[in-house]
């Protein structure tokens, strides 16, 4: 019976992992925001992120939207991961989102970004630009169709995966792009982000903000980070 990676979402990320039949090594790192808490961490209570509005750091906020709890992105809020602890892989790449979204945005607004490896950006018309940076250059892709735009007013499934020679775009369970590549992950120690873009890549000097931009304006519930090797029928379905 095929399920929707929504529905994997739910499950939680041990059964996640053994649906996808995927060694739970390979999954880097699983945030749930379907639970209120704070601070909070991710499932293995190994890494924990921080809200901000602007450059203060804020308590997070939560809401429903058609039955589902997610944290909020609005007036300039973002979610950071400092990535120090994370160990990625320089062949595969997998990054996942559940997000909710109330009217397509004005403008083009950032999902998940790190300085110097990939970002995932919300363009204004409802469709999706992903980047990844290898050793060997920067390979975007686009979504197409109008199975390529995120459904208003709705949770959307979102997920590139850069593996091998290409980088495939995945949204509510269909391939709506791809673009090939070649090379290696380029490596970064930058943080991850949610909900925006950062302005600077590298450390900080002494008393020197990081501005952030493309502020996203909706609702995340899910982020997923892997580096192991997953095809199309794993992604998005089980048995």
């Amino acid at each position: 019976m095929m399920k929707q990676l929504s529905a994997i979402f739910l499950l939680g990320l041990s059964t996640w992992t053994q649906a996808l039949a995927l060694d739970p090594a390979t999954v880097v790192t699983h945030f749930s925001f379907s639970e209120e808490r704070d601070p909070i961490e991710d499932d293995r209570g190994l890494l924990a992120g921080s809200y901000y509005r602007g450059q203060t750091m804020v308590p997070p906020k939560f809401s429903e939207q058609v039955g589902e709890k997610g944290l909020v992105f609005a007036d300039d809020t973002s979610f950071l991961i400092d990535p120090q602890t994370l160990r990625f892989g320089s062949t595969e790449l997998g990054l996942a989102l559940r997000v909710f979204i109330g009217k397509k945005p004005p403008q083009a607004q950032m999902l998940a970004a790190q300085q110097g490896r990939f970002f995932i950006l919300l363009l204004a018309n409802g469709s999706l630009l992903a980047k990844i940076i290898t050793t060997e250059g920067m390979v975007k892709t686009t979504s197409e169709g109008a199975s390529g735009r995120l459904l208003v007013d709705a949770w959307n499934d979102v997920a590139v995966f850069f593996q091998h020679d290409e980088v495939a775009l995945y949204l509510n369970g269909q391939r709506v792009g791809s673009t090939q590549a070649s090379g290696l992950l380029a490596g970064s120690g930058n943080p991850i982000s949610l909900g925006a873009s950062l302005t600077k890549a590298g450390p900080l000097s002494e008393g020197e903000e990081n501005q952030s931009h493309f502020h996203f304006e909706g609702m995340i519930q899910q982020f997923i980070l892997t580096n192991g090797d997953m095809t199309e029928e794993q992604i998005w379905s089980t048995e």
